[in-house]
């Protein structure tokens, strides 16, 4: 049995996979002449040739201390690019990193998913400053904006995919295929504890590439390790997803006869923009035509609506454990923390984005899947200004002292906010509200003469407006998508890998790192720390893992 494994067959590509329904079980013997150790990355985004640079840096300082056999580690890429991802960041800027002079609790709370289990790896096995030193030193030099995303100072994420495929090729070991569709894995049938005593076995990939006559032809390989980074494909979670059930499967049953533990959590969308009711005279007329407006700091908090909430099990954000939930719940009167985020706020020309809903969608993201994306959107477009009360006390103020000024001139509240000048980013005293706002405020909100002048106002209007600032009502009526970083909540649970190694506990020599785990950020440049540290990790480990053998 040493030389036999399991095959998944799943007829797949990676990031652009050929899905299939059917998997089968075959035997495939492994190459017991191979000679030089061999490390498949499947998917050429960031972490994957992250992962694959990283392993090819630590081989060379393992080979030159104590002498190694030859390595070889492919990175198989189904489609015509790689690093896709990294082109369309930041808006073709490349948000490479969030403020790495923060401390790892600071940059940790970015995580909505695997904030405890990335500890240890962001802060001592490859931490946010040891991966700015890396671009630094590859000659891409990082700037950082007052929001906390970190850029190269060219502005360009040209910059940022030359320096990572100059650093794959640089070493000589990494070869990046691309067009290259995997068919087959084959993984290894015994349990770890067999597999210690009879030695590492190979895994087996069948792959499927052109020739120039236009030809498929189909080529099979043996690997002594896997590094699996195939970000948010579905097919790459199925792929990750039968593995591990397979393999875990072998190990329960031989030792304890018990079904394998939950080693997937269903992925659902995280980083999305809402939409909103702009075409309707109720909530949603407050906003029409205003795509472009943006606030510096609004709080957003959601309130899922009760009739749309699914009754089906819900899988928790973290562990993958199933709990049955009651068909009728009774809404808490208090909005949990994660539903309730603060940060500058976009008007779309279908709703609202910006990192306030953004971060709000990531934190949310189970409970806007479970809601089905509907419910209620409140926004407080001046939080520093206090409560409704608070305003419309301040408001009264301006009432005294410009009783001749008109109200939809602009608001006369001000907030303390970074405008960006010619000398650098600066901070000054801003309205609290913009003017297009403000405007749509008294006009469409209140209903109020655009000539009115606040000495002509009434009560009931100026608490019209306070309540428009701290309590603005809108009905979210489904998602958008956030293109610049499209991300997942799910993926492999985190329980089933060792995060000091990113391989899996179940399947000795399968590594993942990346997306596909169940780890995401908000945006700023947490989701690439992911990818790098993770890779790096998952790459280094993996070099361990096949020198050892």
């Amino acid at each position: 049995m040493a030389n036999n494994c399991v095959a998944i067959r799943l007829m797949v590509s990676i990031i652009g996979f050929l899905p299939t329904s059917s998997i089968t079980l075959r035997s495939v013997s492994a190459l017991s002449s191979h000679q030089a150790k061999r490390i498949a990355v499947i998917g050429g985004g960031a972490s994957g040739i992250f992962s694959a640079i990283s392993a090819a840096e630590h081989f060379e300082r393992q080979n030159n201390v104590v002498g190694s056999p030859p390595l070889e580690i492919v990175v198989l890429e189904a489609t015509s690019k790689t690093l896709t991802k990294v082109a369309i960041s930041g808006g073709g800027r490349c948000n490479v990193l969030h403020d790495t002079s923060k401390s790892t609790a600071e940059i940790l709370n970015g995580y909505p998913r695997g904030k405890k289990e990335l500890t240890g790896l962001l802060s001592s096995r490859f931490t946010p400053q040891q991966a700015q030193a890396w671009f630094q030193k590859q000659g891409v030099e990082l700037k950082t904006e007052p929001d906390g995303r970190m850029f190269p100072i060219t502005d360009d994420s040209q910059t940022v995919i030359d320096a990572l495929l100059s650093a794959s090729s640089r070493k000589g070991l990494v070869d990046i295929r691309k067009r290259q569709k995997v068919l087959d894995i084959g993984i290894p049938a015994l349990d770890p504890d067999e597999q210690r005593s009879h030695g590492p076995l190979l895994f087996e990939i069948s792959t499927q590439q052109k020739d120039k006559t236009g030809e498929k032809k189909v080529r099979k390989e043996h690997f002594d390790a896997i590094v699996l980074a195939t970000g948010s494909a579905p097919a790459g979670y199925q792929l990750a997803q039968s593995i591990l059930e397979q393999s875990s499967s072998a190990t329960t049953s031989k030792k304890n006869g018990t079904k394998p533990s939950k080693a997937f959590v269903s992925p659902v969308p995280s980083l999305f923009t809402m939409n909103t009711k702009l075409d309707v005279k109720e909530e949603g007329c407050l906003l029409h035509g205003l795509a472009g407006v943006s606030v510096p700091k609004a709080r957003v908090t959601f309130r899922p609506e009760e009739s749309s909430k699914k009754d089906a099990t819900i899988t928790s954000q973290d562990d993958g454990k199933v709990q049955q939930q009651p068909k009728k719940r009774k809404r808490s009167k208090k909005t949990p923390p994660h539903l309730q985020q603060e940060g500058p706020l976009l008007v779309t020309h279908h709703g609202v984005s910006g990192p306030a809903v953004l971060r709000l969608s990531a934190f949310g993201a189970r409970d806007f899947h479970e809601a089905n994306y509907r419910g209620t959107l409140r926004i407080h477009w001046a939080p520093d200004l206090g409560t409704v009360d608070e305003i419309l006390d301040s408001l009264k103020k301006k009432q005294m002292t410009n009783p001749k000024r008109m109200v939809a001139t602009g608001c006369p509240l001000t907030v303390t906010g970074t405008v960006k000048e010619s000398s650098g980013f600066v901070e000054k005293r801003i309205a609290a509200i913009p003017k297009r706002l403000w405007s749509s405020f008294v006009i469409h909100g209140c209903g109020i003469d655009p000539t009115t002048t606040w000495a002509e106002i009434n009560k009931k209007a100026v608490r019209k407006l306070a309540t428009f600032i701290a309590e603005c009502d809108l009905q979210v009526t489904g998602k958008g998508t956030f293109k610049e970083e499209f991300v997942t909540a799910g993926g492999v649970a985190l329980k089933e890998i060792d995060m000091k190694t990113m391989m899996s506990k179940s399947c000795p020599g399968f590594f993942l790192c990346g997306e596909v785990i169940n780890v995401d950020g908000v945006t700023g440049g947490f989701n690439f720390m992911n990818c790098w540290g993770t890779g790096h990790v998952a790459g280094t480990s993996a070099v361990d893992y096949v020198l050892a053998a």
